[in-house]
């Protein structure tokens, strides 16, 4: 006696699939989304430590180029002193955009002494970036001191602006990592 058995038929097994696909599709195309949005938060808040990493460093440079480096009493724009530093000759002065080496660790660095070294001439930004040696391009891991690469998908570019002349200048820090940002932080530097 022959035993018939029951089997999917091809139809049936073109169908399972198809519904299959369909499912495969929707769960993907609501996971691929959700999972680039939670790297979002990743990002923000490392770019918010660079930031602020920055942000200390700039900060505690002098106002200006014309001014007592070491927080005396001698401000640029008063009577019986030097001007300010015209916003047309912002950016490093002589060598100090030229790396310079850390004695103790080795690594080099840019000894920028006032807050219009970081940025560009007349209102211009210089972009920090990992790997960058150009014109308008400067090397991130010397200005953060990073030879690990924490910041190795990250652009910085910062901009120096007087706010009120020779009173109040304004540093604009847009950071950018891989497709995450621009994430955009300021902060002032007054002539005290």
């Amino acid at each position: 006696m022959l035993i018939k058995t029951r089997g999917f038929t091809l139809i049936e097994s073109v169908i399972a699939i198809v519904i299959l696909a369909i499912a495969m599709l929707t769960i993907t195309t609501m996971l691929v989304p959700s999972v680039q949005r939670s790297a979002e938060p990743q990002y923000q808040v490392r770019a918010a430590a660079l930031a602020e990493t920055l942000f200390n460093q700039i900060l505690s440079r002098s106002f200006d180029e014309n001014s007592a480096h070491d927080g005396g009493l001698e401000r640029c724009g008063e009577t019986g002193t030097l001007a300010c530093t015209a916003i047309s000759s912002f950016g490093p002065d002589g060598a100090e955009g030229t790396p310079a080496t850390d004695p103790d660790s080795g690594l080099l660095y840019y000894d920028f002494n006032d807050v219009d070294d970081y940025g560009a001439a007349d209102g211009n930004s210089i972009v920090y970036r990992p790997d960058c040696n150009g014109v308008n391009c400067r090397e991130l891991n010397y200005l953060v001191s990073d030879p690990d690469g924490t910041y190795e998908n990250f652009t910085v570019a910062i901009t120096v602006t007087y706010e009120q002349d020779n009173i109040l200048k304004k540093i604009q820090l847009e950071i950018a990592a891989a497709d995450h940002g621009p994430y955009i932080f300021s902060a002032f530097r007054g002539n005290y």
